[in-house]
């Protein structure tokens, strides 16, 4: 009765942990029932695997909410590889191993069918046993996947475990294989890896190299690197760290004095990035000041100025079309809005008339000034 009462809601978060998928019918035909229909999201987390979510799904469709429902941390247990495809809701998962002991092969299987889920978009993968198969197939997931975005990587094996003793160079010829994989793949955006056994300087520098070429990578957190490889990647990644503007989460466990005066280098760098990004944000948002129009034109191109202002709007086109208008407006402004914002003027561009008849600044024609725009940065004019 509340929540068909709501004349204001639009976003609608809930942890349905400990619901039933009866409850949540009952959720979904509430929201159904508001005659404003003003809900652009509703997001079911850590939604209880009590065999109702083929239900849930279908009352989705039912009841008209196709396109503003996201189910997120499901948790997968064998058997439910038969309905993923059919659960279009379902947006991000969580598989553990240790669901899947007596069974290896369902596990498999759930990496195959999830190549072709392309509503999964976030994934938490936990692996305590090693296998090579299994592996080998979530490597070929990460690597096929065109929709995955955020993957938690968990492998909780050691050289102390039978598994990993008995295929020692199997277990970590295996392992570089899927980071290379991991660290190629253009469209992910976070990666989260927790590992047991050490990563050696060539898989640290692959990460490295994953944020200098990923454009669309901006979170990155890497447990278990060799004390070793810890200045190996940040001597990788400082090398061209200067120009990439993706980067707003870095976390690296072992940092030992060697590496911390290169830590706090490339942390700057990030601290750099977020004040870029958060500037750029407000700048679309209408905060048209000098301070945030430069930190637009500066990343005015990059998708994690996308992602940034999905998080202020209530859906995801609304946001690319704000950055297009406010690309428009930059780019396109004449000599007297740039010299305003710039704070050279505070109305327009009056130039003494010159003896020799010459035209000035003000006389030029606005192609003319825009060829000069070309090479002209708001942050060019410095303030006072």
């Amino acid at each position: 009765m509340a929540l068909r009462e709501n004349a204001t809601l639009q976003k609608l978060d809930l942890d349905v942990s400990w619901s039933s998928s009866t409850e949540c019918c009952l959720l979904l035909e509430a929201l159904a029932k508001k005659e404003d229909r003003r809900l652009q999201s509703l997001t079911l987390r850590k939604f209880p695997n009590h065999h109702g979510l083929l239900e849930v799904c279908s009352s989705v469709r039912k009841c008209g909410l196709d396109r503003k429902v996201h189910i997120e941390g499901y948790a997968i247990l064998p058997g439910d590889e038969t309905m993923l495809q059919a659960c279009q809701q379902v947006t991000s998962v969580s598989i553990r191993s240790s669901h899947f002991r007596l069974n290896v092969g369902a596990l498999r299987k759930v990496f195959h069918v999830m190549t072709t889920c392309y509503h999964i978009t976030s994934v938490h993968v936990s692996l305590y046993v090693f296998d090579e198969v299994t592996f080998a197939t979530l490597t070929t997931y990460v690597s096929e996947s065109p929709s995955i975005k955020e993957i938690q990587l968990d492998t909780r094996f050691s050289e102390f475990y039978d598994s990993f003793i008995a295929n020692t160079e199997a277990a970590i010829k295996s392992m570089s294989n899927l980071f290379q994989t991991l660290s190629s793949n253009s469209s992910i955006t976070r990666i989260q890896l927790a590992s047991i056994v050490a990563l050696g300087d060539q898989d640290s520098q692959v990460f490295a190299d994953a944020i200098l070429n990923n454009r669309q990578l901006d979170h990155l957190s890497v447990i278990g690197m060799n004390d070793t490889s810890v200045p190996v990647f940040l001597d990788r990644l400082l090398s061209g760290f200067e120009h990439s503007y993706n980067l707003l989460l870095l976390d690296l466990s072992n940092c030992d004095d060697e590496s911390n005066e290169l830590m706090h280098e490339a942390q700057e760098m990030v601290r750099r990035n977020c004040s870029l990004v958060d500037r750029a944000t407000r700048f679309v948002m209408g905060d048209h000041s000098w301070y945030c129009a430069c930190a637009f034109e500066r990343v005015s191109e990059e998708p994690v100025l996308v992602n940034n202002v999905r998080r202020k709007v209530t859906a995801s086109d609304e946001a690319e079309d704000m950055i297009r208008r406010a690309q428009r407006l930059v780019r396109f402004m004449n000599v007297d809005t740039y010299m305003r914002l710039t704070g050279v003027v505070k109305v327009a561009v009056e130039c003494y008339v010159r003896e020799d008849g010459r035209p000035q600044l003000d006389r030029l024609y606005y192609d003319c000034w825009l060829h000069i725009r070309r090479f002209l940065m708001i942050e060019d004019v410095l303030i006072p």
